[in-house]
């Protein structure tokens, strides 16, 4: 039951924020594609310290 009230407290905020962000997310790959080397590494960098915390 806990779960079901978390999705369905937050399934309005979800859907309100696809919504705003619709447009900008079709851009992303172009985005991803243009980034500059360094803007590049540093996500690498983060995606790393994410997924590799040890």
């Amino acid at each position: 039951m806990f779960l079901l009230g978390l999705a369905a407290a937050l399934a309005l905020p979800t859907l309100a924020w696809v919504l705003m962000a619709g447009p900008r997310l079709k851009e992303f790959l172009t985005d991803f594609r243009d980034m500059n080397s360094g803007l590049l590494l540093l996500f690498w960098v983060l995606v790393g310290t994410l997924h590799f915390p040890r």
